[in-house]
């Protein structure tokens, strides 16, 4: 038998399926891994006995396909587009910022049906944590913003009502330490859900707490929790900010602020707040279709029906 020998040098290095100088017994160039009929641009290695190739790639073209197993994929440029997000590799990146009125969504910039607003007093908060001044219909409404801090939190009330009637608390008086006494209006902006967590702690008897921590809304971020909002909150209603925010759950088909008073005197609405008085009384807030009035909080007895109006914070 005819045996024909290949001394291969330095250049197997370039091969796929060679790593180092032997003599093969064999013709077979696919083997030896020459397994193309050309190259582009002639960048190769034609095999000594055959026409067959294997092809040689750039330092581009290495660095490009090692960048794409990296997952960076993203040229980031067009319409929408802002720029890559972090480092690129290859020009390419892992992710792209899109422009205003645009959504990184599935690998791509995608337009909004609406653009995010600031939020401020009267726009809807929707469960992507981002404010509209319209309704959106494939986002989960959370409520509308009724008091914002200007550095990006603030709070919501639902656009419904949990209650007409709900009890503050039992018919025979008790005080509750924890919460503190306010004998004139109250300026406790921030305590809500601190109030409600001491009320539904103290027992089943606080109707209008435990009808605000049980506030079912779809879409409520995991670990927010619906509070009876507390006085001080609902003094950063005025006039004003009242009118956008009665603008906003009339736009949604919300329980406007306005006229619904459940005992019937004088057509307002009266909200329970989280705010005690005394054992025997509590804060509550009345509102009608003008709005507050200049003095618009009163104390009344516990064991009263009252409207509640649940709030979250953001």
């Amino acid at each position: 038998m005819k045996i024909k020998f290949l001394l291969l040098g330095t250049s197997l290095s370039f091969l796929p399926t060679l790593s180092f100088a032997q003599c093969v017994a064999t013709q077979d160039c696919a083997t030896l891994g020459y397994t193309v009929t050309s190259c582009n641009g002639g960048k190769g290695i034609r095999c000594p006995f055959g026409n067959m190739w294997a092809c040689v790639k750039s330092d581009e073209e290495c660095l490009q396909a090692a960048c794409e197993q990296l997952d960076f994929k993203y040229v980031c440029e067009g319409e929408g587009y802002a720029a890559g997000v972090g480092k690129a590799c290859g020009g390419k990146f892992l992710t792209c910022s899109c422009t205003n009125g645009y959504e990184w969504t599935d690998g791509v910039c995608k337009k909004l049906d609406a653009v995010p607003v600031v939020c401020e007093v009267g726009t809807l908060y929707y469960d992507d944590g981002k404010c509209y001044d319209k309704k959106i219909e494939n986002k989960n409404l959370l409520g509308v913003v009724i008091y914002s801090n200007g550095s990006g939190g603030g709070w919501i009330m639902s656009v419904k009502k949990q209650s007409d009637a709900s009890w503050w608390g039992p018919a025979t008086p008790a005080d509750i330490p924890a919460l503190g006494n306010f004998t004139s209006t109250p300026n406790d902006l921030q305590s809500s859900c601190v109030n409600t967590d001491i009320l539904v702690q103290a027992g089943s008897v606080y109707d209008a707490a435990w009808a605000a921590r049980n506030t079912s809304v779809v879409g409520t971020p995991s670990g927010k929790k619906w509070c009876l909002p507390s006085a001080g909150l609902l003094a950063t209603i005025n006039q004003e900010s009242f009118k956008k925010i009665d603008a906003a759950l009339v736009l949604v088909g919300g329980d406007v602020l306005e006229d619904l008073d459940n005992l019937g005197w004088g057509g307002t609405e009266s909200i329970w707040t989280s705010t005690e008085a005394s054992s025997e009384y509590a804060w509550y807030w009345e509102v009608n279709s003008n709005g507050p009035a200049s003095h618009p909080f009163f104390i009344f007895r516990k064991d009263s029906g009252r409207v509640v109006r649940p709030v979250m914070d953001f």
